[in-house]
């Protein structure tokens, strides 16, 4: 089963999820809230909120990065190959009008 808060976290359920999680936590700690904890339980879920833009934004950097990496690592292996069929061509050049001891 899916995890709204991974793979939707931005969809009304997910976000539901990450108040009711901070207005539990601002109850388990204070108490009931009144209009003078309001200000607790608001930094909470922005709290909430804002951990879950900084991890969606750090797994995105990571993704990112992991697809640079692949990208780099194809357009070595494609030079190490331009490279080796040049060194093969230049060989057989090399045998053909014996230049080779």
């Amino acid at each position: 089963m899916d995890n709204p808060l991974l793979t939707k976290p931005f969809q009304p359920d997910a976000l539901q999820r990450l108040v009711n999680g901070a207005l539990k936590d601002c109850v388990s700690v204070h108490g009931p809230i009144t209009k003078n904890l309001i200000s607790s339980a608001s930094r909470r879920v922005v709290g909430q909120i804002r951990g879950r833009i900084l991890e969606i934004t750090r797994q995105n950097m990571t993704d990112a990065l992991i697809e640079a990496q692949k990208k780099l690592i194809e357009q070595q292996q494609e030079t190490i190959r331009s490279l080796s069929k040049n060194r093969h061509d230049l060989l057989i050049l090399c045998q053909e009008h014996n230049l080779l001891k």
